[in-house]
């Protein structure tokens, strides 16, 4: 992660990294966040304005397991460094 990426992480809380999910993937992870945000509707359960708010996200939706530990993911995070520990 270079140090921009970093710093952007650190304000933020999370990176948008372009290229990481080929077609494919990204068609597929849509598609089950599609299924979960239709079974939240039907269940009543979306916020205001229709917002899905998933706090247990693989859980809930087990078809996004692959992305915890997905290859091109957990490489960027592990070589930058980072820790979920604090001081």
């Amino acid at each position: 992660m270079a140090a921009t990426e970093r710093r952007v992480f650190e304000r933020d809380g999370y990176l948008v990294v372009r290229g990481v999910l080929d077609a494919d993937e990204v068609e597929g992870y849509a598609a089950a966040i599609d299924d979960l945000y239709e079974r939240r509707r039907r269940a009543g359960q979306l916020g205001p304005g229709g917002a899905l708010h998933e706090l247990s996200a693989v859980y809930a939706c087990p078809a996004l397991a692959p992305l915890v530990d997905h290859a091109s993911i957990v490489g960027r995070v592990c070589a930058s460094g980072w820790s979920a520990r604090t001081s």
